[in-house]
């Protein structure tokens, strides 16, 4: 879970002004000491490797829902197209995408 605070971190100093971000960043930090220092201090990222399983709060729902990363091949240039999608739903891309 330390990778998903470090971005939560790297995305509230982008938008400092995001009310319901600072909400989440505020709730974490009051939650759990190790959280908050991760949050304040830890500037490491990850690449989300393709099926990795992770809650996370989405934007217009109150709790946390399971979600999948689903990642493409990369492209000619070296990019990588990442999808986060709720868990159910992305396995029913993925065994449509296969059976075709």
């Amino acid at each position: 879970m330390r990778y998903g605070f470090s971005q939560l971190r790297l995305a509230h100093k982008a938008h400092p002004d995001d009310a319901r971000l600072n909400e989440v960043c505020d709730h974490i930090r009051l939650a759990d000491p190790v959280a908050r220092r991760i949050l304040d201090d830890d500037v490491t990222a990850v690449a989300h490797p393709d099926g990795d399983r992770r809650r996370l709060y989405l934007p217009h729902q109150h709790e946390e829902t399971e979600v999948e990363f689903v990642a493409l091949e990369r492209l000619g240039d070296n990019t990588r197209l990442m999808i986060v999608a709720p868990g159910d739903l992305a396995q029913q891309a993925k065994q449509t995408c296969t059976a075709q």
